[in-house]
């Protein structure tokens, strides 16, 4: 992929939350099932403070795993650090509020983009838990992603967590037809304006809830892309568990969860 597709990419998915965020929002309420096996596994580790548990949540969208945490977690109190770059995700009520949050506005692959340091955790090592969930598929190339995973491994405390959602689209026949015909017509309509898109493989443009040129960039990932990921990190990290949950399906997202050695 070329960096001007790159470029082109940030862009689009930037403009999608900018102009959709509302819509999009209103179906992002509630929580995902997969969450309950990240509790069970906090809740099952003798070694993890329940007490009091700080949080980095990167692409925090409108805060709904820090209301679940709230639920499943009412005895521990969260030290919750956010970052995103669309702050009107945060513009709601929530009981969550209650909890220690700060908010950070950063766009990551902007600043990776523009090859600029990306922001530092004073100290390293700060979070018992590093989370990145329905963000990883809006990230273009592997070398970009691989530099999100060691950001948020640098912000981890060793024995804390890292817990990153992985979406699989294209394995549910009838969202992979879908996908394939916006991409199409999306990728068919940026030529014909002189916009030309050098996307890799399970790369699509998506379309959202039938509005005209509500386009997004997101890429499909694999089991094997997962492991690679996993394996690449090995030497400070260990794999807990991946697992599939999410959806009708109860397959549409794969969770990798890491330890810090």
């Amino acid at each position: 992929m070329n960096r001007e597709t790159i470029s082109y990419l940030i862009r689009l998915n930037n403009n999608f939350y900018r102009e959709h965020g509302d819509s999009f929002f209103a179906t992002r309420q509630s929580a995902w099932p997969g969450w309950r096996t990240l509790t069970d596994l906090l809740r099952n580790d003798p070694e993890f403070n329940l007490d009091a548990i700080r949080i980095i949540d990167l692409a925090c969208g409108n805060l709904r795993f820090l209301d679940y945490l709230s639920h499943e977690l009412p005895k521990s109190t969260f030290n919750y650090h956010a970052v995103d770059n669309n702050p009107v995700m945060l513009a709601y009520d929530s009981p969550s509020l209650a909890h220690s949050i700060s908010y950070q506005d950063i766009d990551i692959l902007d600043l990776l983009l523009k090859q600029e340091s990306l922001p530092e955790h004073l100290p390293p090592g700060t979070f018992d838990l590093s989370l990145c969930f329905g963000f990883m598929h809006h990230i273009p190339t592997e070398a970009y992603r691989i530099a999100i995973f060691d950001y948020l491994i640098q912000a981890t405390r060793p024995g804390g967590y890292m817990v990153v959602s992985f979406w699989q689209f294209m394995n549910n026949p009838d969202m992979a037809k879908r996908a394939i015909e916006v991409s199409s017509q999306a990728r068919q309509e940026l030529a014909g304006s002189g916009t030309e898109l050098s996307l890799e493989q399970n790369d699509m443009i998506l379309g959202w809830s039938n509005t005209a040129d509500a386009y997004r960039y997101c890429h499909s990932f694999s089991q094997t892309e997962v492991d690679a990921i996993a394996s690449r990190f090995s030497g400070g990290t260990k794999t807990i568990v991946t697992y599939l949950a999410d959806g009708r399906s109860n397959d549409l997202n794969i969770y990798l969860v890491l330890q810090k050695l």
